[in-house]
């Protein structure tokens, strides 16, 4: 603070100090009251908070109850996983399958001669003006690719290749005796190999020199077959199933066989069933997030037997009504649904002293059994569970909702506290100046009075003795 300072020369007095404890001891009460108001502001700004977080992990576990697709699920288990994996569609019927892959598909192959470089030139243009071409097939797609000057190279034919688009990979493998052209079907099966006719500008299209090294098909092989194309072999309950694929989406209706490697003789079994670990679990996650809510509301608001602590929350009614709001949507039954399964009780979810929910999954698997759309729309109906919490829960937690309210209103007072303690610092600048003027004023005085009290007791002294001489 501001003011005037003075050792007190005239009167002895420390002023500055007997001004400051004046000033601290009117500005004490102000302090410690707009403290104490403060304190209990941050600490239910703190409480709602605590709640909000509560409610809005309540909200967020609705996002995996809200599908109805996602809820009806079917999977699929095999029994060798090095051998198959297995995926089932809703679509899939529940049932047992014996699997046997004797054969898994394979794309086709092919390796050129050896060349010293990637930059050998595999066509001769004797008179610098010769083109080729390359047809490429596989199945019944054909795509021709013309080579001249520009790209008559083992890298300028590979690149040529692979910008064609004809369903075949090229690339240079160095086998250690050279530099060879690599072509890979980009599908596996049979029906998927590799044929290749060349056009060659020294008109010999089926010998080993030039572009027609390049050749393989019917008639002309110059590629090394480095692998076969072929089907994959399976049977399926003993019916014998040929894929040109390893993912094999039509032997079983809505289950999807991805096959991973061969093993005549031995028998996988795909295991289809109702999936209900997905769901179940999804309703743990929701009756965990309910009872957090439960214990975040009663550690703020309630009041605690053992420490004869209230929260700091106790007297706040909407934080209440907002948590018995949600109750009654959890214990209440969904309109439109008029058989054995009508709310959350049916299902397994059933309420316990103190408001907290528990999951008996055996229940929730037997109605899911033999219920499932009833119970999927006990979830996720317009009229079902996950809507009308959402919609409650939206009121409570998005901006300009129940808890953002509160927490906006306490907020406001801390700031006005804020004020309040400038408005005093401004009032309080004052009466120390005020003060330290009027003792200073005082002091002056008292040395006023003083200097003449002592010029008074010269003179009487000169006085007497003069008398006295």
């Amino acid at each position: 603070m501001a003011g005037l300072t003075t050792s007190g020369l005239g009167s002895g007095m420390n002023i500055s100090s007997m001004v400051s404890q004046l000033v601290a001891a009117e500005r004490g009460p102000a302090d410690t009251r707009m403290a104490r108001k403060e304190t209990q502001l941050q600490t239910k700004i703190s409480a709602i908070g605590t709640v909000k977080s509560a409610f809005s992990d309540l909200r967020t576990s609705l996002a995996a109850l809200r599908d109805a697709k996602a809820l009806d699920k079917v999977s699929a288990s095999s029994s060798d996983t090095s051998v198959l994996t297995a995926s089932a569609a809703a679509t899939a019927t529940a049932g047992s399958y014996a699997v046997v892959v004797s054969q898994v598909a394979q794309s086709h192959a092919l390796a050129s001669k050896s060349y010293t470089g990637d930059s050998d030139v595999v066509m001769a243009r004797p008179l610098g003006t010769e083109e080729g071409s390359l047809t490429i097939t596989r199945g019944t797609d054909s795509k021709t690719i013309k080579i001249d000057g520009t790209n008559n190279t083992l890298s300028g034919i590979r690149d040529a290749i692979n910008t064609a688009g004809a369903g075949v990979q090229a690339a240079i493998v160095n086998d250690g005796s050279g530099y060879r052209l690599t072509l890979s079907s980009n599908a596996t099966g049979a029906a998927n190999s590799i044929g290749i006719s060349v056009v060659d500008p020294d008109g010999a299209n089926g010998d080993a020199a030039g572009l027609s090294a390049l050749a393989f098909n019917a008639t002309d092989k110059q590629l090394t077959e480095t692998r076969q194309a072929k089907d994959a072999l399976l049977s399926v309950n003993g019916l014998d199933i040929t894929s040109t694929s390893n993912t094999v989406s039509t032997a079983i209706n809505g289950v999807t066989l991805n096959l991973a490697q061969a093993q005549a003789g031995k028998t996988v079994n795909v295991t289809v069933a109702q999936d209900t670990n997905s769901f179940s679990s999804a309703v743990k996650t929701l009756v965990d997030k309910y009872n957090a809510v439960i214990d975040a509301v009663s550690q703020v608001a309630g009041y605690d037997d053992k420490t004869k602590q209230a929260g700091p929350l106790m007297s706040d009614a909407g934080i209440r009504t907002a948590l018995g709001h949600v109750k009654d949507i959890v214990g209440q039954a969904v309109e439109g649904l008029t058989g054995t399964i009508t709310r959350l009780q049916d299902v397994g979810v059933t309420a316990q002293r103190g408001g907290k929910l528990v999951l008996d999954t055996s229940k929730f698997n037997a109605a899911l059994a033999a219920n499932k759309a009833d119970v999927i729309t006990l979830f996720t109906g317009s009229n079902g569970v996950i809507n009308k919490l959402d919609t409650a829960l939206s009121s409570i937690v998005d901006s300009g909702g129940l808890l953002a309210a509160r927490s906006d209103g306490l907020q406001k007072a801390v700031d006005q506290i804020g004020k309040d303690r400038e408005t005093l610092n401004t009032r309080m600048d004052k009466l120390q100046t005020r003060l330290s003027t009027q003792f200073n004023a005082m002091d002056r005085l008292l040395g006023q009075l003083n200097a003449t009290g002592t010029a008074f007791s010269q003179q009487m002294t000169a006085l007497t003795k003069s008398t006295s001489g």
